[in-house]
């Protein structure tokens, strides 16, 4: 006779070889759902390229050299030399809002004694020897038109914006004609010299960098370090940042609620009526890395800047808010400096056949795309009026 409890304990090993062999399966099962599920996440479509143009100026082909303006996509493609000239000093260039007009700085119009000269070499060297004046171009490099042409010396005009409506065209400056870096502001053709900023010979304060308000009211700027706001008159001046800081570069975005500016070697974001600076990137205690001269794209989404993370000097694009890594826009042996970013670009510029991919377009590779500098303005006028 079997004991008592055999049958109770044929049963429980039973049962526990059915719960391994369902606790194999749902295993199994759960592998298997992960085998496909992971794959399908990974297969989604990556975030769109952004859209637009970028202008940037640079020293390629050739590091060292006089500097030019180009212009190229966002993703690092269909890079273009518009001002392909020695010397020039062609820099700082800024996109009208309809991306039809570029203004920039140049001393192409430098007196005959150093026209021979680097000029953007010459300018680091001693501004005093440096005469640098404004200049518009159509946007595919093309009626390049002086619109500072004084003779006092030095002026340095430079670092130009334009705000561009239907009731015309406004071009903010600074320049060095009176004495010290001052803020400026001329119509579209030249016209209307006016200076807004104003400080005393004894004690000045340099305002640099001026840039317009999407709705073309404000202008926003650096002035003693500090970055400022002022109504498109001068009037109404207000600081947002105070401090020991080196604050410089600003730039709206697009709805002007927010502007990126550099302080010291990083890049900060805060709101247009002031408060506290967010960092959107800024290197550590122990790092020698600038980045500079922020950028809003279009849509808000990114932020491109100049920086030497990777030796030289190379446009990159960031989130606003700092996440992710940077993305390099243009990856080569020149310094690439001053981006500006514009959605509409509507003059068709030939795009030239680069052997690079995206992200990392070689410009010491590119065959230059020369403009039609010192054209004549009667046979090539940009089409420009006056404001009322």
């Amino acid at each position: 006779m079997a004991p008592s409890g055999g049958q109770p304990e044929e049963s429980g090993g039973v049962s526990m070889k059915v719960r391994s062999v369902l606790a194999g399966v749902m295993l199994l099962a759960l592998l298997l759902t992960i085998q496909f599920v992971v794959p399908a996440a990974s297969q989604q479509p990556p975030p769109a390229v952004p859209e637009g143009k970028i202008l940037f100026d640079s020293d390629a082909p050739t590091p060292g050299a006089d500097r030019n303006v180009w212009v190229v996509n966002p993703d690092g493609s269909g890079g273009v030399n518009l001002t392909e000239i020695e010397p020039a000093g062609d820099v700082d260039a800024a996109f009208s809002p309809d991306a039809t007009t570029v203004v920039f700085s140049s001393c192409r119009t430098e007196s005959p004694v150093v026209e021979n000269l680097n000029c953007s070499l010459l300018a680091q060297a001693s501004p005093d020897l440096s005469d640098s004046n404004i200049h518009v171009m159509k946007s595919d490099g093309t009626g390049v038109v002086p619109l500072t042409t004084t003779t006092q010396s030095p002026t340095n005009d430079g670092d130009a914006d334009i705000y561009k409506n239907d009731n015309g065209v406004r071009i903010a400056f600074v320049s060095f004609r009176d004495g010290n870096s001052e803020i400026y502001i001329m119509n579209g053709d030249g016209t209307g010299q006016t200076r807004l900023t104003t400080d005393l010979l004894v004690s000045p304060i340099s305002d640099l960098g001026p840039a317009f308000s999407p709705d073309g009211e404000q202008i926003a700027f650096s002035r003693g370090g500090d970055i400022w706001v002022m109504r498109k008159d001068g009037s109404a001046r207000r600081s947002l940042t105070s401090g020991p800081a080196d604050d410089r570069d600003p730039s709206w975005s697009p709805d002007g609620s927010r502007i990126a500016f550099s302080r010291d070697r990083g890049i900060y974001t805060l709101g247009a009526n002031g408060g506290t600076p967010a960092a959107v990137i800024a290197p550590g205690l122990l790092e020698s890395t600038t980045y500079k001269q922020p950028a809003f794209s279009p849509d808000g989404q990114w932020i491109a800047f100049s920086s030497n993370r990777d030796g030289d000097f190379d446009i990159y694009r960031i989130a606003p808010n700092g996440s992710g890594s940077p993305i390099a826009i243009t990856n080569n042996a020149a310094d690439d400096d001053s981006p500006d970013w514009v959605e509409n670009f509507q003059v068709n510029v030939e795009q030239l056949s680069v052997p690079a991919s995206p992200g990392s377009i070689p410009l010491s590779a590119i065959p230059l795309q020369p403009g039609a500098p010192n054209a004549d303005p009667a046979t090539a006028p940009i089409k420009i009026e006056e404001l009322g």
